[in-house]
C-alpha cells in the first residue's frame, strides 16, 4: 500500500504537467483561449498526453528506464518552460471556507479512496490479464514494437494504448516487479471527481451533471472494484466515458458558440479511447458533434480538429501496422500494406468473426452463431445473463419511457433546468447509439456497461435534478442528510467487503506480483517459446517470457532474436 501512495505522488504530478502542456498545445492548434479548468480535465489530458508520447517512443525504444527517463525530462522541461513563461502557475492553494456538507462529502470521499487503495493491492482478477495483458506489457518493456507480434498470439495485435501507459509506468527496470497501478490511479481520479460532484450537490449545485456523478460514485465500485488491480482495458473505457459525459452536460448548459477547454478534452478523450478499445467507437459521435458545432460558421476549422485527432492517432496506427500489418486490427478490409509480417487475411477475418460470435454465444460454434438471425440468438444471450445483469438490461430497455416521463414532468412542473435539457437529451442519444453499436456488434456486457448504465441512470439524474430544484431549505436539508448517511453506509460496506485481512501483512508495502503459472516449451517453425500448461487454463501472466496461451502452427521468427519479429509461413 505504501508503494501505491508513493506511485501516486509520482504519477499525478507528471500527469498534471503533461496535461497542462497538452491543453495549452491543443488550445493553440484550435485557437482557443486558455482558461482555468478542473483537476479532472488536466489529469485526464495528462494521461492522454503521456500515453501518446510513450506510444511514439515505443516505436524506437523499449518502454524501460530510457522511456521513463524521457518522460521525467519532458516533465522537467514543461515545468521550467511553463514557470518562466507564466502559463504554468504554481501557488499555494487557498482552501475555501468549509461547511458541514463539505466535511460530510470529504468523509465519503475518504472511505472511497481507502477502498481504491485496498483494491489496488489485491491479486489480479481479470482473466484476460493472464491470457495476454501481462505478456503484452512485458513485450513492450523488453523490445521496441515487434513486427508481426500478432502472428505469435493474435491478441498482441489488439494494441490497446492503455497497456502502453501501464508498460511505461510498470517500473520493471527498478529490479522489483512490474507494477500495474495505472488503473488504480484512474479509479482514484474518478472517485475524486464523483466525490466532488457529491460535494457540489450537497452545496446546492443540483444539476443533472452532478446527479450523474453522484450515481456513478457507488456504481463504479459495484461494477469495477474487482478490476482496480488489473491493467485490463475495460475499466478505462467505462470510467473515462463516465468522466466526460458530465463535462459534456456542463459544457452544453453554457450554450456557448465558442469551444472551451472542456470541449477540447472531450474530443481528445473520445479519440484516445478508440486507441484503448474499439468498443469505444461510438464516442466519436460525441467528438463529431463538438466539431460540427464549432465549424458551422468557420468550416476551415475542421482541419485544425482533424490535425489534433491525427496527432493522437498516429502512434497507434503506426503500432498497428508493425504489430499486425493492418492499419486497424482485426479489420482486414483496411489491407493497405504489403509487409512480410502481415497476419494472413483469413486469420484476421476469423478473429473478427470469433470476437462477435463469442460475445453473443460463447459456447456455440462461431460459424453457426453468425448465421443466426437476431431473433434467434438474442433471447438465448439474454437468458444466459445473471439476474443482476438482466435487471440492468431491462432498466436500460425501459429508459426511453423514463426519459419521456421526466421530460413531460419538466414541462408540466416548469423546472428551471437552465439549459441542461439539451445536453441531457443529447447525452442520452449518444448513449443509445453506443448501446446499439455494442448490442449488434459484440454484446459482451464487459464491453457495454458504460453505455448501458448511462441509459439506465440518465433519466434518474434528470429527475433528481428537477425535483431537487423545487425543494425548500428544510426539505433540502433532510434530503442531504439521508443522502450523506446512505453514501457513508454504502462506501463503508464497500470498504469492509473489500478488505482482505489475511493478506494485509504481505500487501502493506508492495502490491502482489502477477501469479506464476506452469508452462511448457512449444515450438515455432524455427524457434521455441513457452506455452501455458494445461492446468493454467491458457493463462501465462507476466513470466516466464515469452509465453503464449497454446501452441501455434505455421509461425516463424523473422530473425535470430525475438525482437526481430514473427511472420506466418503461409504469408511468405
Amino acid at each position: 500500500m505504501i508503494t501505491v501512495l508513493v506511485f501516486a505522488l509520482v504519477f499525478f504530478p507528471l500527469g498534471w504537467l503533461y496535461g497542462a502542456a497538452f491543453l495549452r498545445l491543443a488550445a493553440r492548434i484550435l485557437r482557443i483561449e486558455a482558461q482555468e479548468t478542473s483537476a479532472t480535465v488536466i489529469l485526464l489530458a495528462g494521461m492522454i498526453a503521456m500515453t501518446t508520447l510513450a506510444a511514439g517512443l515505443s516505436l524506437a525504444l523499449p518502454l524501460d528506464w530510457r522511456a521513463f527517463s524521457i518522460l521525467i525530462l519532458g516533465a522537467a522541461a514543461i515545468f521550467l518552460s511553463g514557470s518562466r513563461q507564466g502559463w504554468l502557475k504554481l501557488s499555494r492553494p487557498r482552501l475555501p471556507r468549509l461547511t458541514g456538507w463539505d466535511a460530510a462529502a470529504g468523509a465519503v470521499l475518504l472511505l472511497a479512496l481507502l477502498t481504491v487503495l485496498e483494491n489496488a493491492t489485491h491479486q489480479v482478477a481479470n482473466p484476460d490479464t493472464g491470457i495476454y495483458h501481462a505478456q503484452a506489457i512485458r513485450w513492450m518493456e523488453e523490445y521496441p514494437t515487434v513486427a508481426g507480434l500478432g502472428n505469435l498470439h493474435s491478441r498482441f495485435a489488439y494494441n490497446s494504448h492503455w497497456l502502453v501507459l501501464n508498460a511505461v509506468f510498470s517500473l520493471a527496470f527498478w529490479g522489483g516487479r512490474s507494477l500495474h497501478l495505472v488503473g488504480a490511479m484512474l479509479f482514484g481520479l474518478a472517485v475524486w471527481d464523483f466525490g466532488n460532484g457529491l460535494r457540489r450537490w450537497l452545496g446546492g449545485e443540483r444539476t443533472a451533471a452532478n446527479g450523474l456523478r453522484l450515481l456513478f460514485f457507488p456504481l463504479a465500485f459495484y461494477l469495477l472494484g474487482s478490476q482496480t488491480s488489473s491493467p485490463g482495458t475495460d475499466l478505462p473505457v467505462i470510467l473515462m466515458l463516465w468522466l466526460v459525459i458530465p463535462l459534456w452536460l456542463e459544457q452544453s448548459a453554457l450554450q456557448s458558440e465558442q469551444p472551451e477547454i472542456r470541449s477540447l478534452l472531450i474530443f481528445s478523450t473520445a479519440v484516445y479511447l478508440l486507441t484503448v478499445k474499439l468498443s469505444a467507437l461510438p464516442l466519436l459521435l460525441l467528438a463529431a458533434w463538438l466539431v460540427l458545432s464549432d465549424v458551422r460558421h468557420q468550416p476551415v476549422r475542421v482541419l485544425r480538429w482533424g490535425f489534433l485527432g491525427f496527432l493522437l492517432l498516429l502512434p497507434w496506427l503506426a503500432r498497428n501496422v508493425i504489430l499486425s500489418g493492418y492499419l486497424i486490427y482485426p479489420f482486414p478490409a483496411l489491407d493497405w500494406f504489403n509487409v512480410d509480417w502481415k497476419i494472413p487475411y483469413e486469420t484476421a477475418l476469423r478473429e473478427a468473426q470469433i470476437i462477435r460470435a463469442w460475445a453473443r454465444l460463447p459456447n456455440v460454434d462461431a460459424s453457426l452463431v453468425l448465421k443466426m438471425p437476431l431473433g434467434e440468438w438474442l433471447p438465448v444471450w439474454f437468458s444466459d445473463r445473471t439476474t443482476n445483469q438482466r435487471l440492468i438490461l431491462l432498466l436500460a430497455m425501459l429508459s426511453p419511457a423514463g426519459m419521456g416521463v421526466v421530460w413531460l414532468l419538466a414541462r408540466l412542473k416548469k423546472w428551471n433546468w437552465a439549459g441542461q435539457d439539451f445536453g441531457w437529451m443529447g447525452a442520452y442519444l449518444f448513449a443509445m447509439a453506443g448501446a446499439l453499436y455494442w448490442l449488434f456488434n459484440a454484446p459482451d456486457l464487459r464491453f457495454g456497461y458504460g453505455w448501458v448504465i448511462l441509459l439506465m441512470i440518465l433519466p434518474l439524474a434528470g429527475l433528481m435534478s428537477g425535483l431537487a430544484g423545487g425543494l425548500r431549505d428544510s426539505q433540502a436539508f433532510l434530503v442531504n442528510a439521508f443522502l450523506t448517511v446512505g453514501m457513508v453506509v454504502v462506501h463503508l460496506w464497500f470498504l469492509t467487503a473489500s478488505f482482505e485481512g489475511k493478506t494485509f501483512p504481505q500487501r502493506w508495502l508492495l502490491p502482489p506480483d502477477y501469479p506464476l503459472h506452469a508452462t511448457f516449451p512449444c515450438s515455432l517453425e524455427n524457434g521455441m517459446v513457452l506455452c501455458a500448461g494445461e492446468e493454467s487454463y491458457t493463462q501465462c501472466y507476466y513470466q516466464p517470457f515469452p509465453c503464449i496461451p497454446k501452441p501455434i502452427e505455421g509461425v516463424e521468427m523473422r530473425g535470430t532474436d525475438w525482437g526481430d519479429g514473427f511472420r506466418s509461413v503461409s504469408g511468405r
